[in-house]
């Protein structure tokens, strides 16, 4: 047995060899759930990306069910001379790769209780796990359906991870994916060197929309029985191309085992689609992996059971079993009878064998769990080993972008072809103090300083706590405080103060990089030290509201501004939760408050702009929004807001300048000339407005949205037709 440590200096045993690689070895060790990953050659790359993961841990959605969806490192693996050759894992038993339950073939023999039931189940938890690898600014890269696991009860785990792309969030280097499987490459990155690029979500979207389709249809998305002139193409061309069975100009054509499109929901229909056809054009269209969670919830609750096969399950909107059909005209059954069946919750009455239900649970992050009512396992087990990653994501801007639903009444009268049109504007809440950018809210803060202390004479892990509080380096400013309140009891003011700011400013860092939870615990830690400091609630409250948590932000936003309520930024925050839960006449208040204090920041005016014109106080927005324009005179934004209040007063020349003016100022915005084409339209003058769509419907295609572009080539059909 070959001894090492872990970084805090206990000892670790590797005790047999399990499987070994060209980088490495894998080991069963002396502690029990957990093996090692053992690097042959561990350069000074590898090693660093190996403590981003043990320092940034992601949050795994299934904790809370006793199980581990996401395989990381645990511990760094150092040899004897203190250099970290490896690292520790946790072990995933009882679980196949997902091949083994999607292929007919194999699960037959493997996984016979699969059925449609569980494999839906297992794709909303692979979206799951992608899509809280995502929320943390993850990029899995090597999305190898080998590389998830899925045991009995359809839970899902992630493993050989440290081949993940990471990024260091203080320094920016990017730690690469250099590995591709065929037939999950989006056509972006094809015959690329994958060494010498960083990859993004978009082509992780498409890698799962691969994985999802195998799922659901048990094949590849991009095969079918060729139709094209010369030889079939391989699947990387077809894939490079965008052909698969529903694209335009298609040369492939169903076989007679392809399962048809409309069997499955069409909120799943939809995302298929947007992905392989939308997004072959632009990759920014891929569905993400929380649209998947969302489309596959819906096609979950909508699945029934058939009342002649327990083991059939189908959409309600398809209406009628689909299995049951395929196994009439092809004589072969991929889902036969089994004993105690697994079906969906609706059809526990209606089934005669007693069928177990999977509960879908409401907290969207909490993944299916079907079960045998004996308990047992029908999966015949295969121990596959896994590896770790992590990445810090980049500081994301500290500006949010407001989508108001579309000035209704314009719309709807001038441009009747074009519903649930979005106008965006800019950011109008204060997010994420950090040191750096936090003198106009201190200059509204009553938090009291902290006292000055001799540090020449203070003991060392105060000492090495301040050092590391201003160095940046909270997590260790943490730890050395907490120390020193031991070592020190009658420095414990200044050290809670201390303490507390180290709390809120890590909570800020994790807020900034998505680690929501992470953050809100640091706030609340923070808060049991000082429960008077209102800066905490504040950013505690902008946890809450990133997370949707409305009701929980509002609480928060209320606390501080009890502790300080001459400070502008925490009622215009208020203000923005209130606007968006429409809440209009509670925004507005708010928003007048923070002027109230503060008539200087530019963007409480534009939010009271837009507020008042929800409100239908068009004069009082159209001055709010001059107001904004008088300091930012160079946003066509404000132009184009304002323009729309014009508007509803009737004042179609003002409108129309303001609208010229948004588009002197931003040309290669096509709202402004489709908004513009409306009030030519409602003029007469339908040769001007049939220009501006034109302009509008040419800026959308160069931006790769065909939706937006057919609406404008449509309406402009309409009036030429006038």
């Amino acid at each position: 047995m070959t001894q090492y440590r872990d970084s805090k200096g206990q000892s670790i045993l590797l005790t047999k060899k399990l499987t070994s690689g060209g980088e490495g070895e894998v080991w069963q060790t002396n502690r029990s759930g957990y093996l090692a990953k053992f690097y042959c050659s561990p350069d000074a790359e590898r090693v660093k990306k190996l403590q981003l993961m043990l320092a940034n841990p992601p949050e795994d959605p299934t904790r809370s069910q006793n199980h581990i969806s996401i395989a990381w490192v645990q511990e760094l693996l150092i040899d004897l001379q203190g250099n970290c050759v490896g690292f520790l894992m946790p072990i995933i038993n009882q679980a196949k790769e997902l091949p083994y339950v999607y292929s007919p073939q194999h699960r037959l023999n493997y996984a016979p209780r699969f059925n449609w039931y569980y494999l839906n189940a297992t794709a909303y938890n692979v979206a799951l796990i992608a899509s809280a690898i995502h929320a943390k600014g993850y990029i899995i890269g090597d999305m190898n359906p080998k590389n998830f696991l899925v045991n009995d009860k359809g839970l899902v785990s992630i493993i050989d991870t440290d081949s993940f792309q990471v990024t260091d969030a203080k320094t920016g280097i990017v730690y690469r994916c250099n590995v591709a499987l065929e037939g999950f490459t989006p056509p972006e990155l094809l015959n690329k060197e994958l060494s010498s690029l960083n990859q993004t979500r978009y082509h992780d979207r498409f890698r799962l929309a691969v994985i999802i389709h195998h799922l659901l249809f048990g094949y590849h998305p991009f095969m079918g029985k060729w139709v094209g002139h010369g030889d079939q193409l391989e699947q990387n061309e077809l894939i490079r191309q965008g052909f698969w069975l529903y694209s335009q100009n298609s040369p492939l054509q169903p076989t007679q085992n392809t399962i048809p499109l409309n069997v499955v929901h069409p909120e799943i229909q939809k995302l298929f689609l947007k992905c392989f056809n939308d997004g072959h054009i632009s990759p920014r269209l891929r569905p993400t992996a929380q649209d998947w969670c969302n489309a596959l919830r819906i096609a979950l609750s909508d699945l029934t059971a058939c009342r002649k096969v327990a083991n059939h399950s189908y959409s309600k909107v398809y209406g009628k079993c689909y299995w049951c059909e395929r196994e009439h005209q092809l004589g072969i059954d991929i889902f036969p009878h089994v004993a105690n069946a697994v079906t969906p919750p609706q059809a526990k009455q209606q089934s005669q064998q007693g069928p177990q239900t999977l509960n879908i649970p409401a907290n969207g992050a909490t993944m299916f769990t079907p079960t045998s009512s004996k308990g047992q396992s029908q999966l015949k087990q295969n121990h596959k080993l896994q590896a770790p990653i992590t990445i810090a994501q980049k500081g994301e801007d500290w500006k949010i972008v407001l989508k108001i639903l579309g000035i209704g009444s314009f719309i709807t009268a001038a441009i009747p072809i074009i519903h649930s049109f979005f106008f965006t504007v800019k950011v109008n809440d204060y997010k994420y103090l950090t040191q750096n950018n936090s003198n106009q809210i201190t200059q509204e803060s009553t938090e009291t300083p902290k006292k000055s202390v001799d540090s020449n004479t203070s003991p060392v892990y105060y000492q090495q706590g301040i050092e590391h509080y201003q160095k940046g380096n909270y997590y260790e400013a943490i730890n050395s405080l907490n120390l020193a309140l031991t070592e020190t009891p009658h420095l414990s003011d200044n050290i809670n103060q201390y303490l507390t700011e180290s709390h809120l400013a890590q909570g800020i860092i994790e807020a900034k990089n998505g680690r929501h939870i992470v953050a809100i615990d640091n706030y609340n830690q923070a808060i049991n030290i000082n429960s008077k400091h209102a800066e905490t609630y504040y950013q505690k409250a902008l946890a809450y509201r990133d997370m949707q948590k409305y009701a929980d932000a509002i609480i928060n936003y209320n606390k501080a501004i009890d502790l300080n309520p001459q400070n502008s930024y925490y009622y215009n925050s208020r203000g923005v939760i209130y606007y968006n839960l429409d809440k209009f006449n509670l925004a507005l208040e708010n928003f007048n408050k923070a002027i109230e204090i503060n008539s200087n920041i530019i963007y409480f005016y534009s939010n009271r702009g837009r507020t008042n014109y929800q409100l239908k106080n068009y004069q009082a927005a159209i001055d709010d929004f001059t107001k904004t324009i008088t300091e930012e005179s160079k946003d066509g934004y404000y132009y184009n807001l304002r323009g729309f209040a014009y508007f509803q007063l009737d004042k179609l020349e003002a409108a129309i300048n303001d609208f010229n003016k948004a588009i002197e100022i931003n040309s290669k915005e096509p709202t402004f000339y489709t908004n513009r084409s409306g009030i030519y339209e409602q003029q007469g003058n339908i040769s001007a407005a049939i220009n501006d769509l034109e302009k509008a419907a040419t800026l959308y295609l160069q931006q790769g949205n065909k939706q937006e572009y057919t609406k404008r080539i449509n309406k402009i059909q309409i009036l030429k037709s006038k």
